[in-house]
C-alpha cells in the first residue's frame, strides 16, 4: 500500500512539472492572441492583445516589438487620423490600411481639388500634435528591445504579403527613421507656414507660382516660428545621429551568411 501511495505522489509531482513546464504565461497566450488577430486582418484587436501582454510582462521584448509595429499601422484608423482624412477631403470609402483606395478629389486634369482655404498650417499640426507623439510612443516600445540575440520573424498571414524577420539592428533603423520623420515635423513646424494651398495651387496652373510671387502673397512664409519646436528639431536630429550610428555598428556585425563571403 505505501508502495501504491509512493509511486501515486511521484506521478502528481511528474505530472505538475511537465504542466509548469508546458505551461503558456498569459503575457505569451496575449501575443498568440496578437498574431492571430494579424492573420486575420484586425490591427485593433492585434494592438489591445499586444499592450495588453506589455501590461502583463514589461520585461517581454516580443510584446514591445510587436506592440511598437501594429501601432504603425493601427494609427491610420485611430479618430486623429480619421478626422484629419476628413478635413482634407479623402474619401470615406477605402482607408483600410491593407488596401488604402482613398483618395482626394482630382479635377479633370488630374490635380487634388482640396477644400476652399486649406491652409499648409493644417497637415503640420496633425503631424505635431497626432503623430510625432504616436512616433514618440512606438520607438518607447522598441526601445525595450534590448537583447543583442533578438529575433522577430513575420509570417506571410501576418503582414499579407511575404515573410519578414527583424533583429536589433533593424529595430534600431526602424528607431532612427521614426525619430527622423519628427525631426522633420519639428523643423517644419519652427518656420512660419501659414499659407492658403488652393490659392498656391491657382497660381501653379496658371503657370504664375514663383518664389518672389509666393512671399509677396505671404510675407511671413517661412520666418521663423516656435523656439520650442527648433530646439525640438535638434534634439530629434542628434538622437537620429546616435541611433543610425547604433544600427549601422550592429548591421556591420552580423554574421556573414554562407555563399555571401
Amino acid at each position: 500500500m505505501k508502495n501504491i501511495l509512493r509511486q501515486f505522489a511521484f506521478s502528481l509531482i511528474l505530472a505538475a512539472a511537465a504542466s509548469t513546464a508546458w505551461a503558456v504565461s498569459p503575457a505569451d497566450q496575449k501575443i498568440a492572441d496578437g498574431r492571430a488577430a494579424l492573420v486575420a486582418h484586425d490591427l485593433v484587436t492585434a494592438r489591445l492583445r499586444f499592450t495588453e501582454a506589455r501590461a502583463l510582462d514589461a520585461s517581454n521584448q516580443m510584446a514591445a516589438a510587436l506592440l511598437g509595429f501594429t501601432r504603425f499601422f493601427a494609427f491610420v484608423g485611430d479618430p486623429a487620423a480619421q478626422s484629419f482624412m476628413d478635413g482634407a477631403g479623402f474619401s470615406a470609402n477605402g482607408r483600410d490600411v491593407y488596401n488604402f483606395t482613398s483618395n482626394i478629389p482630382q479635377d479633370a486634369n488630374g490635380e487634388p481639388v482640396l477644400p476652399a482655404n486649406y491652409n499648409l498650417q493644417t497637415p503640420m499640426n496633425f503631424l505635431r500634435d497626432s503623430v510625432a507623439p504616436e512616433t514618440a510612443t512606438i520607438r518607447g516600445h522598441l526601445a525595450a528591445v534590448t537583447d543583442n540575440a533578438f529575433v522577430l520573424t513575420l509570417s506571410a498571414q501576418e503582414t499579407t504579403s511575404v515573410s519578414i524577420t527583424a533583429d536589433k539592428g533593424d529595430i534600431l533603423m526602424a528607431q532612427a527613421g521614426l525619430r527622423a520623420f519628427e525631426f522633420f515635423v519639428h523643423f517644419l513646424n519652427g518656420q512660419n507656414l501659414n499659407v492658403d494651398l488652393p490659392a498656391v495651387q491657382e497660381l501653379g496652373r496658371g503657370n504664375l507660382l514663383t518664389l518672389p510671387k509666393l512671399l509677396k502673397d505671404n510675407p511671413n512664409l517661412l520666418t521663423a516660428g516656435s523656439s520650442s519646436e527648433r530646439a525640438a528639431a535638434r534634439a530629434a536630429l542628434l538622437d537620429v545621429i546616435s541611433l543610425y550610428r547604433q544600427a549601422s555598428a550592429f548591421v556591420r556585425g552580423r554574421p556573414v551568411a554562407v555563399g555571401q563571403e
